[in-house]
């Protein structure tokens, strides 16, 4: 009886395996008899427009008080450097912590190191080689910005990515470092044929 169970299945699956198959081939057929062929590129004239992308992108990453963990918000920073490297092994960078909070030079260079870290760390896990890589605590030495009163994280707890070697186009420093991403592309606009 168990016999005779399998058998049958077995059968069964090879029915349904044939008609999925020959159902699979009129299918291709139908498809490859409606294919229209592409017209001559000189019978379609086209127009090339350039657009341009700009953007000034700060090369840094913002902490909240007393925090040494990155933000995901701010992941597309780190990523755009770490593809960059990727493409540009020979580019190095100085990854320089900053931190304002405590008003205590010891404490705010531990912390400064710890988001300094935790940046590499992040960049390393993205793919960058971490001897492409340097990391300094500034601590509270060097604010950029005077003291924010707006409410939100203040600007100097943070950690700027500085190109040492190899930067990218459009990168300079003003008070923290700027990556100004030009990128040319030409989009294909069919003309009207008159």
């Amino acid at each position: 009886m168990k016999r005779n169970l399998v058998l049958s299945l077995i059968l069964l699956s090879s029915m349904s395996v044939t008609a999925f198959a020959a159902g699979t081939e009129s299918a291709v057929a139908s498809t490859q008899k409606k294919v229209m062929p592409l017209p001559e590129s000189s019978m379609m004239p086209v127009m090339v427009q350039r657009t341009d992308l700009v953007q000034s992108m700060p090369n840094t990453i913002i902490f909240a008080n007393q925090e040494s963990r990155v933000s995901p918000q701010l992941a597309p920073i780190l990523a755009w450097n770490a593809s960059y490297i990727q493409a540009f092994p020979a580019a190095k960078i100085k990854i320089v912590g900053h931190a304002t909070e405590f008003k205590n030079e010891a404490k705010d260079d531990k912390l400064a190191l710890q988001r300094a870290e935790n940046v590499r760390t992040i960049l390393f896990t993205m793919g960058v080689p971490y001897e492409n890589t340097e990391v300094v605590s500034e601590g509270n030495d060097k604010p950029a910005f005077k003291q924010d009163f707006h409410g939100g994280p203040e600007r100097n707890n943070r950690v700027d990515i500085f190109y040492t070697e190899n930067a990218p186009k459009g990168y300079y420093v003003d008070k923290i470092p700027v990556v100004k991403i030009d990128e040319f592309k030409q989009t294909v606009v069919p003309m009207p044929l008159n």
